[in-house]
Parts: structure tokens; sequence; C-alpha cells
């Protein structure tokens, strides 16, 4: 992803899980966090891993690996998270 550490942890804990999403978002350790989906026991852990940035000329585009592991989540939730998810981390045109 395009992101940072500090720019994903700041959307995912933010807009993304926001009290109208049904989703209860913990930080459980740097760049990991636990996600369950409300009224269910549906739950996911995310990780994320900085790795070096994108040189493209003289611009330098972060790159930020993400890790998701779904757990006891059926597969309509698994799509209504992934929809969302890629929803609010989309960046760019077109």
């Amino acid at each position: 992803m395009g992101y940072t550490s500090k720019e994903f942890a700041k959307v995912l804990s933010g807009t993304f899980s926001h009290h109208g999403a049904g989703l209860d978002c913990t930080e459980t350790a740097e760049n990991t966090w636990q996600i369950k989906i409300n009224s269910t026991r549906a739950r996911l852990q995310i990780n994320a891993r900085q790795n070096p940035a994108r040189q493209l000329g003289s611009l330098e585009i972060p790159v930020l690996l993400v890790n998701i592991h779904f757990i006891e989540i059926s597969h309509v939730q698994k799509k209504i998270f992934l929809d969302r998810f890629f929803r609010y981390f989309h960046k760019g045109g077109g």
C-alpha cells in the first residue's frame, strides 16, 4: 500500500472504524490491530510492515506491506469488510 505506518494507523483507527461502522478496532502491538465485527464472533488481525519506499525519479512513494488474517468470519462478512477496506484505503486517481 502507498501509506506510511502512521498514515495507515490514523485511517484504520479513525474514519474507517468510526462508531457507526460496526467495527471495534484495537491496536494490540506496534503496527498490529485486532478488529471485531460488532454483534458477531467474527474478527480479524491486521499486521503492517513498512518496506523501503519506491523511488520514481525525484518522487518517493511509501510501501506498506499489510496482511489481514480472518478469524471466524463468514464469506459475506469478509466481502463486506474488504469492500469497506478498499474504499477507505484507495489512493490515486483514475
